[in-house]
C-alpha cells in the first residue's frame, strides 16, 4: 500500500486522491500525509472523485496542491478546475501557463514588454487562460450553492445509506466478498467474479443501470436523485446471475 512505499522508498512527490477513480476505495488520507511530512515527500491531491461530497482538511493534511474538476459531484460544467496551493508553493515554482491572467500589474491593462507584471497572489498565479468564461463560472456558482444549501455531510449520509443498503442485500446473498473495502460512502467498487464479470455486465445493462467498469470492478455512484427502489434494481439485477 502506500504506507508501505513511503517506508520503503519514498517518491519524489506523492499524487494521490481520497476516493480511488477505479474503484471508490477511500484512502486513510490522515495517516498517508502524516507518513509523507515525515518523509519529507510533498502531497499532492485530486480531489475530483470526492470534492462535494466528502470533508477536505488541507489543514490537517498540508498538501503541496490540491485539485478538483469542476463537474462530478461539485455539478459544474467540464473545462473548469478548482485548485488550492500551500502558500511556500506558490512562491517557489513558476506557472507552466503564462498570459495576463495570472499577472497583477498596478493598473488595470499596463502590461509592459520590458519586464512582465509580478504574478497574482496566491493560486491565482495558477489559473488558466479565459477561465472567466460566463457560462461555466455561472453553472460552478450554482452548483457550489446547491451543495452548500445540501450539506456535503447530508449528501455523503444519505449516498452511504444507499450503498449501505445495497451491501447488506449482497451480503445476504453472499456476494459481499466481491464489494471493495474500505469503500467511499458515495462510491461502491462492486467486482464480480472472473466468471460472472460478463453476465453481471449484461444484466446492468438490461436493467438500464448506468455505471463505469474499470479492470474488471463496477463503480456504482448514485446521486440524491436515486432512491430504495431504484438501489433494489441495482442488487436485483447483480443478483440475477447467480
Amino acid at each position: 500500500g502506500v504506507l508501505a512505499l513511503l517506508d520503503r522508498e519514498p517518491p519524489a512527490v506523492l499524487v494521490l486522491s481520497q476516493s480511488h477513480w477505479r474503484d471508490g476505495r477511500l484512502l486513510d488520507l490522515d495517516r498517508i500525509a502524516m507518513a509523507a511530512r515525515e518523509q519529507g515527500v510533498p502531497l499532492v491531491l485530486d480531489l475530483s472523485q470526492s470534492l462535494g461530497v466528502l470533508a477536505c482538511d488541507v489543514a490537517r493534511w498540508q498538501p503541496a496542491f490540491a485539485m478538483s474538476v469542476g463537474y462530478k459531484w461539485l455539478l459544474g460544467l467540464k473545462g473548469l478546475c478548482y485548485l488550492w496551493a500551500a502558500p511556500d508553493w506558490c512562491k517557489r515554482i513558476a506557472p507552466f501557463e503564462q498570459h495576463w491572467q495570472g499577472r497583477a500589474p498596478t493598473k488595470p491593462w499596463a502590461f509592459g514588454g520590458e519586464s512582465p507584471p509580478t504574478y497574482r497572489e496566491g493560486a491565482r498565479r495558477f489559473d488558466g487562460g479565459e477561465v472567466t468564461d460566463p457560462l461555466r463560472l455561472a453553472t460552478a456558482e450554482a452548483g457550489l450553492a446547491q451543495i452548500i444549501a445540501w450539506t456535503p455531510d447530508a449528501i455523503a449520509a444519505q449516498l452511504g445509506m444507499l450503498l449501505d443498503r445495497l451491501k447488506v442485500t449482497l451480503a445476504k446473498a453472499g456476494r459481499d466478498d466481491e464489494c471493495v473495502d474500505p469503500s467511499s460512502p458515495h462510491l461502491l467498487g462492486f467486482a464480480p467474479t472472473p466468471e460472472r464479470l460478463a453476465r453481471v455486465r449484461s444484466a446492468l445493462h438490461d436493467a438500464g443501470i448506468i455505471c463505469i467498469e474499470r479492470d474488471g470492478v463496477f463503480r456504482l455512484a448514485p446521486h440524491l436523485h436515486i432512491d430504495e427502489a431504484a438501489i433494489d434494481c441495482v442488487s436485483a439485477a447483480i443478483l440475477s446471475t447467480d
